[in-house]
């Protein structure tokens, strides 16, 4: 190589440093991470991004244990993680990034048009719920409900909480457990009899999202102006989590996530943006 050429390059890697930044954590804001990660690279081909995808505490814990720079999150933190932080005399702040909801998904050959938050226990947890005809007399198939194993996906601790009324029950025998919402997903399209729950993203035209009613409020559908206003019950923030302040690498990140070009991956990746009129 000619002194030329080393020259060159020389010049280039102290004109544009290259610096990365490590994101992990919920497997419902990995789809958003991935799409502006890969616009931010091409905008930005001397900033290289890492992510992958686990679940919102395992990623919480990498952040804390300085394996992560960036944590996703498809729920708050809680209480225990902040103070085990301070313990550290260590600053950890969310960033609101997207909207999201946890869609109850059927067969799409089921009738039922909505349940309600004790049927949903029935179902889920406590077992009492076997036939469809409870809700509707002609549809007779067995009640086969789905839900997600481990305790660490954020939407399946939601789900818990907000069904069992912040009890945090564990999900009854009759509740069949997979690694994934994807194997959930399949599973609804595949019987007809199956329920399920995944985050909006996910519905697939193979299953049906069914209204919630919760209390005295009418039903509400799992849909882009009750998510934003949180009249659907089982809406929810989406977050970035990261040592504050945060360094210059994950602010400029952060600010660009943030950005109308950032939000418009967001809203390509099937979550709702932040930022209305994307």
């Amino acid at each position: 190589m000619s002194m030329k050429v080393v020259f060159s390059v020389v010049t280039v890697m102290f004109a544009f440093p290259l610096y990365g930044i490590s994101i992990g954590g919920s497997t419902t804001v990995h789809p958003a991470i991935a799409a502006v990660s890969t616009q931010y690279q091409i905008e930005y081909p001397d900033r290289r991004i890492d992510h992958s995808q686990s679940s919102s505490t395992r990623g919480i814990q990498q952040l804390m244990n300085g394996e992560l720079d960036l944590a996703a999150a498809s729920r708050p933190l809680k209480v225990s993680e902040v103070e085990k932080m301070a313990e550290r005399e260590v600053t950890i702040k969310s960033f609101h990034v997207a909207y999201d909801a946890i869609c109850v998904i059927v067969h799409r050959d089921n009738p039922v048009d909505f349940l309600d938050q004790e049927s949903l226990q029935k179902i889920f947890f406590d077992g009492d719920a076997t036939h469809w005809s409870k809700w509707v007399p002609t549809f007779r198939e067995p009640v086969m409900p789905f839900g997600r194993r481990g305790s660490t996906s954020g939407t399946s601790e939601i789900f818990k909480q907000v069904v069992s009324h912040n009890k945090g029950k564990s999900f009854g025998n009759n509740t069949a457990l997979a690694d994934s919402h994807e194997a959930n997903i399949h599973s609804v399209e595949q019987n007809r009899g199956a329920i399920s729950f995944v985050p909006l993203s996910l519905v697939s035209k193979g299953v049906r999202a069914i209204a919630l009613k919760f209390g005295d409020d009418k039903p509400q559908d799992c849909h882009e102006n009750q998510i934003r206003t949180q009249s659907y019950p089982m809406s929810r923030s989406l977050y970035l989590i990261a040592h504050y302040p945060p360094s210059k690498p994950v602010a400029q990140f952060m600010l660009y996530f943030l950005s109308k070009e950032g939000q418009k991956k967001v809203a390509a990746s099937r979550l709702l943006p932040v930022r209305i009129g994307i």
